[in-house]
């Protein structure tokens, strides 16, 4: 795989990535690529070479571009959109008449605004079915755009989505669950407690 790469970076071949899209299933396989081209990226910004423990022929500039351009398509993939503009946005600056690049920063641009969209939409619709008493519903909604990993309640506090906690409140009583109303109160004073020590730190150390 290393050599392959090497070659194919060397070279320029801007469809790499789409002959190697088919490995992406397997996970062992991803982080072996990812470990291989984000040292290459290392070191060729610091010596031109692929590793900085070689001794040969350096490299030309095109390298380190066409090696951008996959690791924004590699993370891109991965649904880490922010770190593939940032090695696309390294690789325009570099070469910016190259036309791939710009096609490639345009598709992520578009998939993370689709995504902001969706969240978007996904809280408003939230919101109308707290409204509505579909607490469940409402939560299994939050699953959409908050952390994997993390519990919905904890990731919404987290995030200080303090309109959530509210609407939550009343429709746990309007739904004469009195306990859970409290509940939610008593984190919604909880955490605006918090937030009003950090704007007190904030303005004494302004």
């Amino acid at each position: 795989m290393d050599k392959f790469l090497r070659v194919n970076f060397s070279k320029g071949c801007p469809p790499l990535f789409t002959t190697l899209k088919s490995l992406y299933y397997n996970t062992e396989k991803v982080s072996m690529i990812q470990e291989l081209v984000t040292s290459y990226e290392t070191s060729l910004k610091t010596c031109d070479l692929f590793s900085p423990y070689e001794n040969g022929e350096k490299e030309p500039p095109a390298t380190l571009v066409w090696v951008r351009y996959f690791l924004a398509q590699h993370f891109d993939k991965l649904g880490q959109c922010s770190l593939a503009l940032d090695y696309i946005n390294a690789a325009i600056a570099s070469a910016p008449n190259l036309i791939e690049l710009f096609y490639i920063n345009a598709k992520i641009y578009k998939v993370t605004h689709l995504k902001e969209a969706a969240q978007f939409i996904n809280s408003k619709c939230a919101k109308y079915m707290l409204q509505a008493n579909m607490v469940k519903e409402a939560e299994d909604m939050c699953f959409k755009f908050t952390r994997e990993g993390t519990s919905v309640m904890k990731n919404l506090n987290e995030m200080q989505c303090m309109w959530y906690q509210t609407e939550c409140a009343s429709a746990y009583q309007r739904l004469g669950k009195y306990g859970e109303a409290l509940k939610k109160c008593h984190e919604i004073e909880r955490v605006s407690k918090w937030l009003n020590i950090l704007a007190s730190s904030f303005s004494k150390s302004g």
